[in-house]
């Protein structure tokens, strides 16, 4: 994470590099705080959020492929 410019947007670099940087304000880091490791979270209504990745992998888990009858 690294200031962009004078006007307080910030970048989020994912560390999967095939993905773009996600531009966020000064405001969006004080409130979430990120940190390496974690996950960036865009909900469907368009709120974004941050989650440590300890915090996800316990309330999230992996599904495997839908299976088919």
């Amino acid at each position: 994470m690294f200031p962009l410019k004078h006007d307080a947007l910030y970048c989020l670099i994912p560390e999967d590099i095939t993905l773009d940087p996600i531009e966020v304000t000064q405001q969006w880091i004080a409130r979430h705080e990120p940190v390496n490791g974690g996950y960036f979270l865009r909900f469907e209504n368009g709120l974004t959020g941050f989650m440590t990745a300890e915090m996800f992998e316990r309330e999230f888990k992996p599904v495997g492929p839908a299976e088919t009858s």
